[in-house]
């Protein structure tokens, strides 16, 4: 047991510390970058994404034709082929909505229509798709019938049919790349290229896009197919890439990430699947704030509150601190505003405070 005496300098400062560690972790976790991670290189085709990197269109697909079907062809190689679900391509509209999103997971590439909600439609997928070892090519499209995702160094495919989107949906979505719209699921890898088709990819088109780019490995061999937009990612460092299709329809590069839709107290984690992600999650948003719940029911008590005050202004302290956390991680890329991290905070906070207080005679 531990005897208290009041106002006890060493408690305030032990306190002070705990709420620093808390808040630094809270806000900005090790590894965080706040400046867009986007390299170009000079010697080779190519554009990375490393740590946090996205590039974005500013035109909208009817700009370029595009407006019930899309195929998108590129050639990319992750970083790295972990457990985890990180946003290739995505297409969203004007409130940051997606519509049709080209994800990695794990070594297989998962591609996914959404109704504009948030709301999954269909998806499908091929497994052992990517590699990080060399550069594959992709191919994912989708017409008012079906949609399909291919993998050029396999040649495997999965598809959906029966599809039918609204008219018209995909004409005012815009491209992003590396970085999904609330800025998570960031995808680190290098993309050799891409090229946008503006009409429906059937299975032949799918098979001759597929072996012209396996065959010369460029794509020089697609140029006849006049795509609506092509970036073979050649160009000079900058905040531009060029469209090399000739129709003008550039992706901007920004000095910092760009967040198209802000998302603000979740119930639940994207996903909204009990895994091993989500448990360690939990885990931590819980036992993280059991050192300030024991050191804000210490203090409090040495300063003669009661036991109940001392209980009820830590949850509230706690709960102030963790709410501010959430509401500023709105804003900050990769991070997730979720009202469930808000309850797991405060039950912690209350725990570690009902465990100093037990510590404490009298």
């Amino acid at each position: 047991m531990i005897r208290f005496e009041k106002k006890n300098a060493h408690l305030i400062a032990a306190c002070a510390v705990v709420l620093l560690i808390t808040l630094f972790f809270g806000l900005k976790p090790k590894g965080f970058r706040f400046i867009n991670q986007v390299k170009r290189f000079e010697n080779k085709n190519g554009i990375a994404f490393t740590n946090i990197g996205m590039a974005y269109s500013k035109g909208t697909l009817g700009e370029i034709g595009i407006s019930d079907s899309v195929c998108i062809v590129m050639e990319v190689r992750p970083y790295r082929t972990g457990r985890r679900r990180s946003s290739i391509v995505s297409i969203v509209d004007d409130y940051g909505r997606e519509l049709f999103t080209v994800d990695q997971w794990m070594k297989g590439i998962e591609i996914t229509l959404w109704d504009g909600n948030g709301n999954r439609v269909r998806r499908a997928g091929i497994g052992e798709a990517l590699s990080a070892d060399s550069f594959r090519s992709v191919i994912a499209g989708i017409n008012d019938r079906e949609m399909r995702v291919v993998s050029g160094a396999h040649g495997g495919s999965k598809e959906l049919r029966e599809i039918r989107p609204p008219p018209g949906f995909l004409k005012k979505g815009r491209i992003v790349l590396g970085l999904s719209p609330t800025g998570r699921c960031p995808w680190r890898g290098e993309i050799a290229g891409l090229a946008l088709f503006g009409r429906g990819a059937n299975e032949t088109e799918i098979d001759a896009f597929v072996k012209a780019w396996e065959k010369a490995g460029s794509f020089e061999s697609l140029s006849h197919e006049k795509p609506a937009a092509l970036f073979r990612f050649d160009g000079h460092a900058g905040r531009t890439i060029v469209d090399q299709s000739g129709n003008g329809w550039d992706l901007t590069v920004p000095r910092f990430p760009k967040m198209f839709r802000y998302e603000v107290l979740e119930l639940l984690p994207d996903s909204g699947k009990i895994d091993r992600s989500l448990i360690v999650d939990i885990l931590v948003n819980f036992f993280g704030f059991l050192p300030l719940g024991g050191c804000c029911c210490f203090l409090l008590l040495s300063f003669g509150s009661s036991r109940r005050q001392a209980y009820l202004l830590t949850v509230a302290a706690a709960l102030c601190i963790s709410l501010g956390i959430e509401l500023w991680q709105v804003f900050i890329p990769t991070r997730a505003s979720q009202l469930i991290d808000v309850i797991l905070n405060s039950a912690g906070a209350l725990v570690g405070a009902v465990g100093a207080g037990l510590c404490i005679k009298g």
